[in-house]
């Protein structure tokens, strides 16, 4: 092998093309499959079944996002009351701590919610109300004007000179107006295929992060075809007496003064009219969409109202949706300790614990000594460890009649929470002033000690004084 820095250079120059080629090649593949349930649902939309199912999926999605947003700061609520409650009856024992950290991080969990509802509430029903928009005008368009045969028409003869056909003296051709009543379709039998069906509703678990929406375009929303058949008889190169037939099933022209005759020997008729509606369903990019500009002719002016959602506003109100709901907060629920161990307030109680309240070290602890000071151990899930206790536990507080006996969880739920706080509050406010009594200046240690020895001489029947007549001189036997 040669080691020429020339051929060196040649071979890396021609690895970092290989390279490129390669990543150039893999890389929309990764893009097509980064989202396999967006892929799946669009590729189903085959029929205004599949396209309304998939809306239906949407509207539910959003539906729940808005439920999640609206119940968590409840939830939270109640598991922070249930806490905050056990927080101060185990003040002075071992999960003492642990439970006001989970105090701590509840207390910025609802506060992080209730700025998510505030957002929420407001960007989502947004969304809601544009995907609803949009499938109405989707089942109107293409599905209550879906394709019908009429054959039931009014025929109305025009005196009206023609306006298309026309001889050289502008006389011989008569106009007969034929009207018809197109009825709308209210429901279908949809029959799709299982598979499409269930690939159509996965566009809900894919609206998060969902890139495409298949829509029905503002560009492609159009009024149906309409196809009409016509029947003529006899001799029609002269218009004299062009008349309504009988039950205006015809028009005619005869050779009486205007009568109506109930054959026509020369007539024309509309026989037959068809609606058809073409099913149409594209990909709308939604980053490109939100920030595009709305089209000149869908754009609207004072006093002009807009009579279908635009393509621009439906992806720019799904997108907001989208990134409001990357926010949401929830209450715990089996959550590893070492996860809770990892959060701010967890690791603001470990430092003051383990540095004093001066100062905090620069570097972050690791997370199982954090999880093994503040939750007492460094394995286990808040469920199990601290929360699942609180309903099967009984309090006992006082009150004007029988004791108050029920589980933390119940009086955290019921009217007498802060009865039970206040309780617990002074009962751990009175230990600790106790335990402050208890220690005393040491003037008062040797009164207390000087005092216990006289009440031990008292308590001695047979103790005697000493009675040495001698200045320093006793009966130590005596003395005692």
């Amino acid at each position: 092998m040669s080691n020429d820095p020339t051929a060196l250079k040649g071979r890396s120059s021609q690895h970092i093309t290989e390279l490129t080629a390669f990543w150039l090649f893999v890389l929309p593949l990764l893009t097509a499959q980064a989202n396999p349930d967006e892929t799946a649902a669009n590729a189903a939309i085959k029929d205004l079944c599949t396209l309304d199912i998939y809306y239906a999926a949407i509207e539910a999605e959003l539906k729940q996002w808005l439920a999640d947003a609206g119940g968590a700061p409840e939830e939270i609520t109640r598991q922070l009351e249930s806490v905050t409650l056990a927080a101060e009856k185990k003040k002075e024992t071992s999960k003492g701590i642990g439970y006001q950290a989970l105090c701590m991080i509840l207390s910025s969990r609802l506060k992080e919610a209730a700025a998510y509802v505030a957002a929420a509430t407001q960007k989502i029903p947004a969304a809601l109300a544009a995907i609803a928009a949009r499938r109405t005008e989707q089942n109107t368009l293409l599905g209550a004007l879906e394709s019908a045969k009429e054959t039931t028409f009014t025929h109305t003869a025009d005196s009206a000179a023609a306006q298309k056909l026309t001889t050289s003296s502008g006389q011989n051709a008569r106009r007969c107006k034929a009207t018809m009543q197109p009825a709308l379709t209210f429901k279908k039998q949809c029959t799709p295929a299982a598979a499409d069906a269930t690939a159509a509703r996965g566009v809900g678990a894919a609206l998060k992060s969902l890139k495409k929406l298949k829509t029905l375009k503002n560009d492609q929303a159009k009024q149906p075809k309409v196809s009409v058949t016509f029947e003529a008889a006899g001799d029609l190169s002269s218009g004299s007496n062009w008349v309504t037939g009988p039950t205006s099933t015809h028009c005619e022209k005869h050779g009486g003064n205007g009568s109506v005759i109930t054959s026509a020997g020369n007539a024309m008729a509309a026989t037959e009219a068809t609606t058809t509606v073409d099913f149409q369903a594209d990909e709308l990019t939604l980053d490109t969409a939100a920030t595009a500009n709305i089209k000149t002719d869908l754009q609207t002016t004072d006093g002009e109202r807009a009579w279908l959602t635009n393509n621009e506003d439906l992806a720019n109100a799904l997108r907001t949706a989208q990134q409001v709901q990357t926010a949401a907060q929830k209450a715990f629920s089996k959550e590893s300790l070492k996860t809770l161990a990892e959060t701010p307030e967890a690791r603001a109680l470990y430092d003051f614990l383990t540095t004093g309240l001066t100062t905090r070290p620069s570097e972050p602890a690791d997370v199982k000594k954090v999880a093994k000071l503040i939750f007492g151990k460094e394995e286990g899930d808040v469920t199990t460890e601290f929360l699942k206790e609180l309903s099967t536990d009984t309090l006992s507080i006082p009150t004007t009649g029988e004791p108050l006996k029920e589980s933390t969880q119940t009086i955290a739920s019921g009217s007498n929470l802060q009865d039970a706080i206040a309780y617990y509050y002074i009962k751990n406010l009175k230990k600790a002033t106790d335990n402050a009594a208890g220690t005393k200046p040491e003037g008062n240690e040797k009164a207390d000690a000087l005092k216990k020895g006289e009440k031990k001489d008292g308590d001695n029947k047979t103790a005697e004084v000493c009675t040495g007549t001698e200045e320093n001189k006793c009966d130590k036997n005596k003395c005692t």
